[in-house]
């Protein structure tokens, strides 16, 4: 009885209207807001891309239900373990050329060109061509999503420490794909199953809300992203409140060498992980993967290095831009460069690396390439 009911509500183009809105959304912001980086671009085409699809597939439920093949046979399943891969390479600060995209795009070009072939009568359109596209597209499908994934796991191992506030969205999407795989080969091996329309009809509408839960969290990490751009502007220091919280040590049951140790722990995780290129890295979430507590690693700052929590993390962010600048081959905007150092802002870069170098990036620059 529910099944039915559920069957007479529009629950799919209610889902698919929900995802391209969210995506539409978040395309705005994303294009308004983030720096344009490659994981940036990378990211704004991703949601590009679930927009497109999400309202393609919302226009053939809804214009075009009685033919469903329109929606069965489109390629767009074969992209999305490419997008994963490219996400993984910007991540990684490598280079993505045309030719490369291409190449990992030519299934999904090449089933676009016969299903636009089919769309506009180039091909013979009829039930069986239909079979025949369905059953080879769906071979593919898995062996990608598969493929991508595996790649994704053991190529991204050491990121997501430096990237966590990207993690979420990679592990869903992993899930994600696996979890299509799976459902496609069920409807592929499985009579029972394919040639149920109610249980076609459940899948597709977990595959959709899954859909829709994947670009919520892009909107989530693009719009916090956004938030912390609008706070980096503000005209004071990150470092004031910590400094606000400065007490006296003098009775400190720590030792001298306990002190000595921590200090050693902290300097070695932070730049041998490169831990100051988390954007979200905060004093708790240092003191969490050093497994000291916070009063301790305070006091550390405080007596051993003679600095903030924030004065030694934009010391090491400022230290890396510098190598960033002083690498030849490397040509990137400052918007790029204060992303690709941990900052949040062009703004609050601008002000550290003045504060600590005496001298803007740009200045900086034009100096050591005179």
């Amino acid at each position: 009885m529910r099944l039915a009911v559920v069957l007479q509500v529009p629950v799919i183009p209610l889902i698919l209207f929900s995802v391209s809105l969210v995506a539409a959304i978040t395309f705005y912001l994303a294009y308004r807001s983030l720096a344009k980086n490659l994981f940036n671009k990378v990211l704004l085409w991703t949601i590009f891309y679930v927009f497109v699809n999400s309202f393609y597939a919302f226009s053939v439920e809804v214009f075009y239900p009685a033919e469903p093949w329109k929606n069965k046979i489109a390629p767009f399943i074969l992209m999305y373990g490419p997008i994963l891969y490219f996400g993984i390479v910007a991540l990684r600060d490598r280079v993505l050329p045309p030719w490369k995209v291409f190449l990992h795009a030519i299934p999904f070009i090449a089933f676009s060109v016969l299903f636009l072939a089919l769309m506009f009568g180039a091909i013979k359109n009829s039930e069986e061509v239909h079979d025949t596209v369905y059953k080879q597209l769906y071979r593919i499908g898995p062996l990608s999503f598969l493929g991508y994934t595996l790649y994704s796991v053991f190529s991204s191992r050491k990121i997501f420490g430096r990237f966590r506030d990207k993690l979420l969205m990679f592990v869903f999407g992993r899930v994600f794909l696996l979890f299509l795989a799976t459902i496609i080969m069920i409807l592929s091996f499985s009579g029972q199953v394919a040639h149920n329309p109610n249980a076609v009809y459940l899948l597709r509408i977990i595959v959709y809300a899954c859909m829709l839960i994947f670009i919520l969290m892009i909107f989530n990490y693009t719009f916090n992203r956004l938030l912390k751009r609008s706070a980096m502007t503000t005209p004071y220091d990150d470092n004031r409140q910590e400094e606000r919280e400065n007490v006296k040590y003098e009775r400190s049951p720590l030792t001298h060498v306990q002190l000595l140790a921590y200090q050693k722990r902290l300097v070695a995780i932070v730049e041998d992980e490169k831990l100051f290129l988390d954007t979200s890295l905060s004093l708790s979430s240092l003191a969490n993967q050093l497994k000291i507590p916070n009063h301790h690693l305070t006091q550390v700052f405080n007596m051993q290095l003679k600095q903030t929590f924030y004065q030694f993390i934009n010391g090491c962010r400022v230290n890396y831009a510098c190598q960033l600048l002083e690498d030849q081959k490397l040509d990137m905007n400052l918007e790029e460069l204060a992303e690709k150092s941990g900052f949040n802002a062009k703004v609050s870069f601008n002000r550290q690396f003045k504060q600590i170098k005496g001298c803007t990036p740009s200045e900086y620059r034009d100096r050591i390439r005179a």
